[in-house]
Parts: C-alpha cells; structure tokens; sequence
C-alpha cells in the first residue's frame, strides 16, 4: 500500500496546484495525506476527503522585526514534530508546493530518507525551495528557465485542475446572475484579496458599470456591501471555473498558477502584481516574462488609479483578439502526469 504526503499553503497558490494533481495522485497512491498548518489547507483538504495533520510552522516577516530572530529555533521544533508524524504515517514520498509550511515537512523527511520534490510556480525559486532544493530527488518548475538553473531541476510546467474547463455557459451565466448582454469582467486580488485593487474598483465601478459586468472577488474579510445590477462581489468562490468560463477579461495578480491557467483558458488578462515592499518581486518578474511574450497586459500596482484601471481595462478590450492570438500560439506544458511519474520512478 503506497501513501503520499502533500504539504504547502498559506496562500491558494500553494494548495490549489496540488489539489489539482489529484486524479493522478490517486491512480499511483492508495493513501494521499495532507500535511499543513493553516485553516485554509485544512478546510480544502476536508473538501477532498484527504486526512490531514496539522504541523506549526514558522513564517519570514517582510520586514525588520525580533520575530525573525526566532525562526531557526522555532524551525528546529517544527522539523522534531515533522520527523515523529512522518515515522507514524511512513510515506513513500513527499511532494511540496514550497512555502513556509512545506519546509519543515521535506527537511524533515529527507533526514528520514523519504523521497522529497518539490514545485516551484515562480521564474525564481522562493526562499523555501531555495533551502530544501538539494534536499529533494526533483524540483519540478512552472518556467523552463527556472529548471535549467538547478542541478535537479525538471521542467514540468505547471499543474492544471481539470475543473477548470468547465464548459456549461448557461448555468455560469445563472450562478451569477447575470445575463451575459454585456462583457464580463472577472477581478481577483488572489486568495487572499487585495485592499489596494478593491479600492480602486469600488472607485471606478461607475465608469466601469457603463460598459461592463463584474464578477470581483474582493478577499476574506474584506467584503462590503454593494448593489448594483452590474456588480457581483464574493468573498471567495470554490468554482471560479465558471467565473473565467463567462468572462471576456480578467484582472488578477501575478502569480504564476493563475497566470498559466488563464493562458490555457485563452483570457485576456491584466495583470496587478504585488509590489515588491509586500513581496520577493516574484509576481512582477512573472507578470514581465509574460508581458514581454504579449500574453498579458501589466499595471503596476504603483501606477493603480481608478482612471488608469479603467483605461488598461478598456485598451485591453479593443486588443482582446491580439492577446488571444498570441495564448493560442503560445505552448502550454502541463505538469499533472511528469510530477505523478517522476515520483513513481524514483519510489
């Protein structure tokens, strides 16, 4: 009986990736166990009936701040309580979409000589796939520059969920509520939303309403109260399949996982990476790299008005066609089957 352990989160760019190796997970292992430390992974493994274990994990502060002084100290405890649930499960691998709560869990498991791998989503590697790297069989990448900097580096694009070509337009259309007479616009800040594009949305919804309905996913927490007969505001939707599926344009951030699925849906995107004071730069060298191959528009969050969402919103609509040419000529690689076989070799 082979069993697998997952393990990565904090954000849905490091859950959903996994979720979506699902169905080629469970044709090689007869157990999948999902090792996290935040509700979010809990709540999405509950959803896919895969046992889960929690494990507390220690996460880098972006800024200067005692707590990081801490962190080696507290790492060493996660990784003692990694090493101790990982002798109980005995998995024959372990798979990581990185991040902080992924670390401890392939440190962990590389001491005990389980196979370890790792995906990385991003044109660089993070800071915790920097550091457990050299201590998995494969760090399988998104960009296949990102593969050919690593000594065990493996292009495998990136893992797609199967659910998100979904094809039912009419009952998209319904659970929205929304006619489909106009284009749709689908806005996300991300799992965890964005205040700053929230606010210059609620700021240009009348401008924008003139011409378009909108799907806006604003974030947990951050929902207020709108009514409009062309405004739709979630706090966050499981089936955003549906969302893209009616949608005519998208405005998201730039992570890599998102930006690689609506290059398979073929969506005119424009792209709002997180600046860099709230991040690695991750999401604007991403949200460049697709830029400069013309499958995406990009608006500096630096540069984000009302006035300039709705310009860049309406010059990507007269340009939608150049946009979807240039993602249909564009060769997607799917990483759900070489991540399921690689491992297999290997166990």
């Amino acid at each position: 009986m082979k069993s697998i352990v997952i393990t990565g989160g904090g954000t849905g760019g490091h859950i959903l990736p996994l979720i979506a190796l699902l169905p080629q997970l469970k044709t090689a292992f007869d157990k999948i166990i999902y090792i996290g430390s935040e509700e979010l992974e809990e709540n999405i493994a509950k959803q896919h009936n895969l046992p889960f274990y929690k494990i507390k994990t220690p996460k880098l502060q972006r800024k200067l701040t005692f707590k990081n002084f801490a962190i080696p100290f507290k790492l060493l405890g996660s990784i003692s309580k990694a090493k101790k649930l990982l002798k109980e499960l005995k998995p024959n691998a372990i798979l990581s979409k990185g991040g902080f709560v992924a670390l401890p869990i392939v440190l962990a498991g590389s001491s005990l000589n389980i196979p370890c791998f790792t995906h990385e989503s991003d044109l660089s590697l993070g800071l915790a796939n920097k550091l457990m790297a050299n201590k998995c069989k494969a760090v399988f990448t998104s960009f296949k520059e990102t593969a050919n900097g690593l000594k065990n580096g493996i292009y495998s694009g990136s893992p797609i969920r199967q659910s998100l070509f979904y094809k039912d337009k009419q009952t998209a259309l319904k659970r929205f509520n929304l006619s489909g007479n106009k284009p749709i616009i689908c806005i996300t800040g991300g799992s965890l939303g964005s205040t700053a594009i929230n606010i210059a949305v609620k700021n240009s919804l009348n401008q924008l309403g003139k011409n378009y309905d909108i799907i806006h996913l604003c974030g947990k927490g951050k929902q207020e109260e709108f009514k409009s007969q062309f405004y739709r505001q979630y706090q966050f939707i499981t089936d955003i399949e549906k969302a893209f599926l009616i949608s005519d344009l998208v405005v998201t951030r730039g992570g890599s996982n998102a930006l690689f699925e609506l290059l398979c849906l073929n969506k005119p995107t424009l792209v709002i990476p997180l600046p860099k004071k709230s991040s690695r730069g991750d999401q604007i060298a991403n949200a460049n790299y697709f830029a400069e191959k013309n499958l995406v528009k990009v608006l500096p969050q630096e540069n984000l008005t009302p006035s300039s969402l709705v310009y860049n919103i309406n010059d990507l609509f007269k340009h939608k066609e150049q946009y979807k040419t240039a993602m249909q000529n564009y060769d997607v690689k799917i990483a759900n089957v070489i991540i399921c076989q690689t491992i297999l070799k290997y166990i």
